[in-house]
């Protein structure tokens, strides 16, 4: 599965939750019918989609920036570490990984 999908697949699995989470504590159940079950269902999906969605996706980001820095840090250092101990297996692995 590729980044992409795993994300999708998160973001509606939530998506699902916060709306069943939504008729439980409106209504009692998550598995009653009619207009006012519709209408929850709607209203959860859109303010989901428009309000909670950009901020989890901003969250994910966030998440795989300070990854991606960390990652580079430790990087940098070992290349620097063996630079210094003259050891050019190490170093040209890891300039491989970059």
């Amino acid at each position: 599965m590729e980044e992409k999908e795993v994300k999708s697949l998160f973001i509606k699995t939530l998506e699902k939750a916060v709306v069943k989470t939504a008729l439980k504590k409106i209504l009692g159940s998550a598995v009653m019918g009619g207009f006012k079950a519709w209408l929850i269902k709607f209203i959860a999906t859109e303010l989901f989609e428009h309000v909670a969605e950009p901020v989890i996706r901003l969250a994910i980001r966030k998440g795989q920036l300070i990854y991606d820095k960390t990652d580079g840090n430790l990087k940098l250092k070992k290349i620097r570490e063996a630079k210094d101990e003259d050891d050019t297996d190490t170093y040209w692995d890891t300039i491989g990984d970059i």
